[in-house]
């Protein structure tokens, strides 16, 4: 007894599976420029290559043996969809790079079932982008590329930047970039031509950051981060001990600030609930120092009077053995 030839594939198989060897090295192209440009490390260019040079022969390897070929290649499309949806978000959405891919896995999936195969791979490309970001966080980085004519600028960045300054956080010689939101610290390295995010923290509702300075006060090669801070006072919130010195009543706003190290991937409190406007500047003959200025007066005609104040060895409300070494508290 001699067993049944296997079927051929289906013209469809063979036909994609031209169409995913050939086009897909454009994607190898394009996504190689925006590597570059983005400095994305090599775990990027990993899953490029298995992704877009090496998934093709595997999806048409298993639709060509499958019992069923043509069923077997619409879930290889499908497929397709979802991979493009993962490497949307993870890619932080550039616009021109999703819509290509986007607008591809639609038009393959219309071309065998008509609009419900529209709305099967959006539905797909959607489910990755959100399996993504579960895993990997929200990005928005629309910009496919940022060169612009001699001028390196980064992407753009959203939700009111009120403060930045740039140190080396990590003692590795390199500078990082802080920004400031209204209650959210953002660190950043420079990457190819983009900016790379490391570390956040994120303020209470009732926080409002002025500026952010960074600055190794106690010079052991890792600047620290200085942010000041004005905290609403509500009376629906107890008020902590510590505030009631600074600002007796309810509603109104004290000064809060504090001081943050980068440690790793996160940024970890050194000083908290200061009561200065911090700040480090440039003095002729002593270089940057920083500065802080007790609030003067709840009157805000009189909101920065009070006598300044060089960081120094001095005494520290927490007991931090940082804030000892710099002096920055009362």
């Amino acid at each position: 007894m001699t067993a049944e030839p296997a079927a051929p594939a289906h013209w469809v198989v063979r036909m994609n599976y031209r169409n995913r060897s050939v086009s897909w090295l454009i994607f190898v192209a394009v996504l190689s420029v925006h590597f570059l440009e983005h400095g994305h490390g090599p775990w990027a260019w990993w899953l490029m290559v298995l992704q877009f040079l090496v998934y093709p022969h595997v999806v048409y390897l298993r639709a060509r043996h499958a019992r069923d070929s043509l069923t077997a290649e619409i879930h290889n499309l499908l497929l397709d969809n979802f991979c493009f949806g993962l490497w949307a978000a993870a890619l932080g959405f550039p616009l021109w790079i999703v819509f290509t891919l986007v607008i591809c896995g639609c038009i393959n999936m219309t071309a065998f079932r008509a609009l419900k195969g529209v709305l099967q791979a959006l539905a797909a490309a959607a489910a990755g982008a959100t399996l993504m970001v579960a895993l990997d966080g929200w990005r928005f980085t629309p910009e496919t590329s940022l060169r612009q004519g001699g001028l390196w600028r980064s992407q753009d960045f959203h939700g009111g930047i009120v403060g930045m300054d740039m140190g080396d956080l990590d003692g590795d010689g390199h500078l990082e970039v802080v920004m400031a939101t209204s209650n959210k610290i953002m660190v950043y390295r420079k990457e190819g031509s983009g900016l790379r995010a490391l570390a956040t923290h994120n303020g209470l509702t009732n926080d409002r950051y002025l500026w952010v300075s960074v600055l190794d006060v106690n010079q052991d090669g890792r600047a620290e981060i200085f942010i000041t801070n004005l905290r609403t006072l509500v009376g629906a919130r107890p008020v902590p001990s510590e505030m009631k010195n600074l600002e007796p009543g309810y509603g109104r706003e004290t000064l809060a600030s504090f001081v943050l190290t980068l440690a790793g991937a996160k940024l970890q409190p050194e000083c908290e609930n200061l009561p200065y406007f911090l700040n480090a500047v440039n003095l002729p003959k002593r270089g940057k120092v920083l500065l802080g200025q007790r609030k003067g007066s709840t009157e805000i005609r009189n909101l920065a009077e009070g006598q300044i104040s060089v960081g120094r060895n001095r005494g520290s409300d927490r007991n931090s053995e940082f804030c000892q070494q710099v002096g920055i508290v009362a």
